[in-house]
């Protein structure tokens, strides 16, 4: 009964806000990871590869999905390569001239352009923010608790992903790992954060969906 399924989601989202919020307790500041963690990061990564193969195939040349994808892959693995554990890793404007250089044997300015413009607006349009996220943010506010977003990414587009949800006033520093110089789970991301937020790691929770990268040392952990 889909009345049945909306009470036992809803009361999955109390269970999880509920969680949070006594793991929060008593502490200064609260790190949350953004990508997959506020919001689900893989339908919006979907939604802008499909817009830009939608124009790949109408200006650039007609291939197949299958093919775009393959491209895609092998100039992402070109990039995260050469810069390994930097933000620009993932940049998709790198991803975008990498595939057209590949296959053109020549810089595309236009085409890059508007291949990374149409993707990042289709990735935009789509994302949606978890239902325990905003609670959870007015309860920290409430709280007097500094609220940090500690991510890897470059800062425009982590600012634009910001705005897209609502987040403007319910945070009070992002830290990307573009600011840092290195990617999360190196320490320098995480002592930028320490240093904005004014507080040892031990009055931190940390938030995220991967306890590889989003676990700090000495802070409380919540894997959502």
């Amino acid at each position: 009964m889909p009345g049945g399924r909306n009470l036992h989601q809803i009361s999955r989202i109390m269970a999880l806000l509920n969680d949070l919020i006594h793991k929060a307790a008593a502490k200064k500041a609260i790190f949350l990871d953004l990508d997959n963690t506020l919001y689900s990061y893989e339908p919006c990564h979907q939604a802008g590869l499909k817009a830009a193969f939608q124009y790949y195939r109408r200006s650039v040349e007609g291939i197949s999905w299958r093919n775009f994808l393959s491209r895609y892959h092998a100039a992402r693995h070109v990039i995260h390569k050469m810069l390994r554990r930097q933000a620009a890793s993932h940049s998709r404007l790198l991803y975008f001239q990498a595939l057209l250089e590949a296959r053109f044997g020549r810089t595309q300015c236009q085409h890059t352009l508007k291949l990374e413009s149409i993707y990042w607006n289709a990735f935009l349009r789509r994302m949606k923010l978890f239902p325990w996220v905003r609670p959870f943010l007015r309860h920290c506010k409430g709280q007097g608790q500094k609220v940090l977003l500690v991510t890897n990414l470059t800062l425009d587009i982590q600012l634009r992903k910001i705005h897209r949800l609502g987040l403007n006033g319910l945070i009070d520093f992002l830290v990307t790992s573009e600011e840092a110089g290195l990617e999360k789970p190196h320490s320098a991301i995480f002592k930028l954060a320490l240093r904005k937020a004014k507080c040892s790691s031990r009055k931190v929770l940390a938030v995220g969906d991967d306890p590889r990268s989003d676990r700090m040392p000495s802070a409380d952990f919540f894997q959502v």
